[in-house]
């Protein structure tokens, strides 16, 4: 996904800039193109990727796991639901990463630069760790599986998020990650954007489960 966010940055943001600000610095603009740097999109691979997804590996699964039918040996593992997931959620995410990031006009000046970039990456690591929360199941909605069975995945997602507001609160770091302290409209908009998520994807799976649901009354 991050990768998706950069190659609209590279390709929108001097567009963008040229026609809001025409007097704006070339240098600044091919700057603010890079929506994140190479230490961020690390750091947020780091965060989002470690402990949250070794967490997910001792995941107790779905309620009905045991009762399922054995899937057939030439059946791919991208289900309809794995290619509707990854087909709709990724690019809703794309779009409200960019008005994150956009919002905050980055071409305007390093400063705009610097809101917008910590903007973008603590949105996109809230939002992240949300799906993980999420997407332990993709049939039933967490409440149904149980959103406190795994504890760990609770230690991971908390320790993910302590971590990403040490680089956001030291000084020295902020340096180091080309952030600064986020303001209290900032961490709105990250919540706001990580819940629009985490509910885009508990109605979706609401959706097809009453598909399912109709489905199989139909064959009876």
């Amino acid at each position: 996904m991050e990768i998706l966010v950069m190659f609209i940055a590279v390709v929108s943001v001097p567009y963008i800039a040229r026609v809001i600000s025409p007097g704006s610095d070339v240098g600044l603009i091919n700057d603010a193109a890079i929506a994140l740097t190479a230490v961020q999109i690390l750091w947020m691979n780091l965060v989002t990727d470690g402990l949250p997804a070794i967490a997910l590996g001792v995941d107790p699964g779905d309620p009905d796991l045991m009762e399922r039918k054995p899937r057939k040996p030439n059946e791919s593992v991208f289900s309809k639901d794995v290619k509707v997931y990854l087909s709709t959620i990724p690019v809703f995410m794309t779009v409200l990463l960019l008005v994150a990031f956009y919002s905050h006009l980055p071409w305007l000046g390093t400063y705009q630069l610097l809101e917008a970039r910590t903007q973008l990456l603590t949105a996109m690591i809230a939002m992240e760790l949300v799906i993980a929360l999420s997407m332990r199941s993709l049939k039933y909605p967490v409440f149904k599986v149980g959103p406190f069975k795994n504890k760990w995945l609770w230690y991971a997602i908390l320790s993910s998020f302590a971590l990403q507001l040490v680089i956001l609160y030291v000084p020295g770091l902020q340096s180091l990650f080309d952030v600064h302290a986020p303001e209290l409209i900032d961490w709105a908009i990250a919540g706001l954007f990580a819940g629009a998520v985490f509910t885009a994807i508990e109605v979706g799976k609401y959706v097809a489960s009453r598909k399912r649901t109709v489905s199989a009354s139909a064959k009876l």
